[in-house]
C-alpha cells in the first residue's frame, strides 16, 4: 500500500498478507494503516498490480487518561485493515 498515513509524507507499507478472503466484495489484510490512507491503491508485491483500495480499518489511536497511543492490531485479535476488491471498483464502473 503506498499512501499518506495521518498526514505523514508519503509512506510504502510492505510486508502485510491478506488475512480473510470469505468476502466477494472485499479482503481484511494485516497492512499498516492508519487514518489518511483510506482510498490508497493496494498492490500485489510479486506483480505490482493494485488489488484493491484500502476503505477501513481499527481504531489506530487509544487514549489512555493522559495522552494518546498507537494501538496495535495483532491478526486474530482484530480483523485487521479492509480493502474493496479491484474487480468490484471496475465492476461498478462498467455499469
Amino acid at each position: 500500500m503506498i499512501g499518506h498515513p495521518s498526514g505523514l509524507p508519503l509512506k510504502v507499507a510492505l510486508n502485510a498478507s491478506i488475512e480473510d478472503t470469505s468476502n466477494p466484495l472485499y479482503c481484511y489484510t494485516s497492512l499498516d494503516s492508519f487514518q489518511g490512507n483510506s482510498g490508497s491503491p493496494v498492490f500485489n508485491f510479486y506483480s505490482n498490480k493494485v488489488i484493491g483500495v484500502l476503505v477501513a480499518g481499527e481504531v489506530d489511536y487509544k487514549y489512555n487518561g493522559n495522552c494518546y497511543y498507537s494501538s496495535v492490531c495483532k491478526i486474530p485479535y482484530c480483523k485487521g485493515e479492509k480493502v474493496i476488491r479491484m474487480e468490484e471498483i471496475i465492476k461498478n464502473f462498467n455499469q
